[in-house]
């Protein structure tokens, strides 16, 4: 019986050896792998209130700030610009804490002066733009009726300094509004200016209508014209002449041509004292002006019939004509009095 009770005493006692030296052996394991954080191993209890720190070069943690990028970058369609600093400063970004970013619901603010367009020279259009939170981009609208779209066409603005944009109107789209634009339009700039921030908020400002100033034009035009040799009496006479000007374009210029008999037949002539007139056509680079067939034919008729034909030919006759042009300005120019031949 004793014997029974002591192998039952040893057996309990290597099993209880065993256990402390499995418990023994598992705590230099955790020890010295370094299982526990550091702020465990240092003395804070499990049961402690205060938070986990985390390892600031730990890659993993997505709070992190950005220590080499800490501008807040808005691309403003001119260029890139930073405002603000850290991960709650700058315009529109996060303010801190867990509230998430702020809303922008309100548009930029346009404050413009309008110039005075003037021809043959580009308008430049300046305007202050504002917003509260991001820089503005903004775009030029102005009216086009012969334009690609038939209506409003846009010109980007560009960034200039502070709160500056400009937009430039070229001379070319300044002088066609002014010169050859509808009757309605014709002469007037019409434009407006909108502008949009980083979060879509649009303002458009109100329609400028100004009129354009037109040029100091005092010089008349130039003609050049040669006779194309004599008339015949059963064919149109064609007259050709180049017309140029110092300021309005060729095909700008007004002309015709008036036309008569001799003085000798001009007497006797279907329309006494006063000159026939037809208006010249462009046809690039000449005005053309056709003088019709029946009227050479019946200024050849009327002479011969008063025998005031050429003194060398019964046969021939004379038409005389000279060509006026008016440029845009009002200025007028007449050619000298051309005489040609009417052979039948």
């Amino acid at each position: 019986m004793m014997n029974k009770q002591k192998r039952i005493l040893t057996k309990r006692m290597v099993f209880a050896l065993a256990a402390v030296f499995v418990l023994t052996a598992s705590a230099a394991y955790v020890f010295k792998n370094n299982i526990f954080p550091k702020e465990m191993v240092a003395g804070t209890a499990q049961g402690s209130d205060q938070p986990q720190i985390l390892d600031q070069n730990n890659d993993n943690d997505s709070s992190q700030n950005n220590d080499n990028n800490n501008s807040l970058i808005i691309n403003d369609n001119q260029g890139t610009f930073k405002e603000g600093s850290g991960s709650g400063g700058g315009s529109g970004g996060s303010s801190g804490g867990n509230n998430g970013p702020e809303t922008d619901t309100t548009a930029p603010i346009i404050t413009h002066t309008p110039g005075k367009p003037e021809v043959n020279k580009d308008y430049s259009v300046l305007a202050t733009i504002t917003d509260d939170k991001s820089p503005p981009a903004a775009i030029i609208a102005y009216l086009d009726y012969q334009g690609p779209t038939g209506g409003w066409t846009t010109i980007q603005m560009k960034y200039t300094k502070g709160s500056g944009h400009e937009g430039i109107i070229s001379r070319d789209i300044i002088n066609k509004l002014f010169y050859t634009e509808p009757c309605d339009t014709k002469g007037i700039l019409t434009y407006r200016i909108r502008a949009s921030d980083e979060t879509r908020n649009e303002r458009t400002s109100q329609i400028y209508k100004i009129r354009i100033i037109g040029p100091t034009d005092v010089t008349p035009p130039t003609i050049f014209h040669v006779p194309a040799g004599s008339a015949y009496s059963y064919k149109d006479y064609e007259i050709k002449a180049t017309i140029t000007d110092d300021m309005s374009k060729p095909d700008t210029i007004k002309a015709y041509v008036e036309y008569c008999t001799p003085s000798g037949a001009f007497e006797k002539a279907k329309y006494p004292n006063q000159w026939m007139k037809i208006t010249m056509k462009f046809d690039t680079p000449n005005q053309i002006g056709i003088i019709p067939e029946k009227e050479i034919k019946q200024f050849y008729e009327q002479q011969q019939s008063s025998g005031s034909g050429l003194e060398s030919s019964k046969d021939a006759a004379q038409l005389q004509y000279r060509i006026t042009a008016i440029d845009e300005a009002g200025n007028v120019a007449t050619s000298s009095i051309f005489t040609v031949n009417i052979v039948k």
